[in-house]
């Protein structure tokens, strides 16, 4: 046997090899933020932002800890063989609106609107805005005590 032939067999091997493991590892239903660094869920695409930094804010936020998905966003099998994920998964979107379509889920109306509100509280010209931020937490703790 030819060492090209070798290597095209190898090559295909491969290829092989990294489809099975895909297949095992299932479809990646979103890309999640684990890490200091965040994407966005739908495309990948790196943000300018940290994990936990105020700018961030200007982000939808959720966290899917269903345990359905590994710490990949690829969806785990069901079986009794494979657990569940026990490490909750943090997801980034543009919007709620983003999240909506990309996970066919309906927010609650009042869900939206509280997130736009505080949008235009913090990011009033798309920039963060401390004393905005600020009113923004005064009110948040308010209604909160007020519920209590």
């Amino acid at each position: 046997m030819s060492y090209e032939t070798e290597e095209a067999m190898n090559m295909n091997m491969n290829i092989l090899e990294d489809e099975l493991v895909a297949v095992k590892k299932g479809k990646r239903q979103y890309y999640p933020s684990n890490g200091s660094i965040i994407v966005n869920a739908v495309t990948g695409t790196v943000y300018p932002y940290k994990v936990g930094s105020k700018e961030s804010l200007c982000l939808y936020h959720i966290i899917d800890s269903s345990g359905h998905c590994d710490n990949e966003g690829r969806k785990l099998p069901l079986s009794r063989k494979t657990p569940a994920n026990r490490e909750p998964n943090h997801c980034y979107y543009n919007s709620p609106d983003e999240y909506q379509r990309h996970r066919k889920i309906n927010l609650d109306d009042s869900t939206v609107q509280k997130w736009n509100a505080m949008q235009s509280m913090v990011f009033p010209d798309g920039q963060f805005n401390q004393q905005g931020y600020d009113e923004y937490k005064l009110l948040s703790n308010k209604i909160v005590k007020n519920l209590q």
